[in-house]
């Protein structure tokens, strides 16, 4: 009994992973599709703490990590 329910759960966890992703891929496109010919994602401004009042002007689209440094 319990080998069927750790399969059905493995089994439910593949299919809702497979259902996030075609809805994350289609979403994509959507956007894309938006755009018109040769145009790029439009640029997301961020401000960063403690560099005074500078934007600074990051890509869309594409995934960024921002890691916050602490002066000692």
């Amino acid at each position: 009994m319990m080998k069927r329910t750790l399969a059905f759960l493995t089994f439910a966890f593949v299919v809702i992973l497979a259902a996030y992703s075609v809805f994350l891929i289609r979403r994509s496109l959507e956007r894309e599709g938006r755009l018109g010919v040769g145009e790029a994602f439009p640029a997301v401004e961020l401000q960063l703490i403690g560099a005074g009042d500078d934007l600074v002007h990051l890509p869309s689209g594409k995934k960024t990590l921002v890691v916050f440094f602490r002066y000692d």
